[in-house]
């Protein structure tokens, strides 16, 4: 076990800055997550955060800030994200594979090439974001609010659309 992490888990200090949150998310998912869970009542902030190009693959983010960062390229595969603030995110061709979205806020988010296939957005607030040929195979959007989002080239099969009907072009 790292020092960083014996310092988060240890209840009289916990991070509070982005870099804290940074150090600690850096050293890998399964002690993320632990930290995570031992401290659900702390929301990570991650705004405006550089996270390009990083295997963040099965990563608890739920009700994390990461409004405007850059997850440009990164791998998110199967990662939480539920109630997470993703305004104005940059998701561009990154790996969402089955990522659960439920809730979040992706407002104005670019997520222009991103694979979206069999992920849960049900209930997102997708309004501006730009979804430019983005794959939503088999994803989950019943509930979600897409009023001005670009759908330009979207891969839709299987896809569950946010009235519940289901969608293949």
């Amino acid at each position: 076990m790292t020092a960083m992490f014996q310092e988060a888990m240890n209840e009289d200090h916990n991070p509070t800055t982005t870099p804290e949150f940074l150090t600690l998310l850096k050293q890998g998912a399964t002690l993320w997550n632990q930290w995570r869970q031992a401290h659900p009542d702390i929301n990570p902030c991650l705004n405006r955060c550089d996270l390009r190009n990083l295997d963040l693959s099965h990563y608890n983010f739920s009700e994390t800030d990461l409004i405007g960062a850059d997850l440009n390229e990164a791998n998110l595969k199967q990662a939480n994200f539920q109630k997470a603030d993703l305004c104005k995110a940059i998701l561009k061709d990154a790996d969402l594979y089955k990522v659960d979205f439920g809730g979040a806020i992706l407002c104005a988010a670019n997520l222009k090439g991103a694979d979206l296939s069999r992920a849960n957005l049900s209930g997102a607030n997708l309004t501006g974001a730009n979804l430019t040929q983005a794959n939503l195979s088999e994803a989950n959007l019943s509930g979600s609010h897409l009023d001005q989002a670009i759908l330009e080239g979207v891969i839709f099969h299987n896809t569950t659309m946010p009235d519940g009907t289901v969608r293949s072009d």
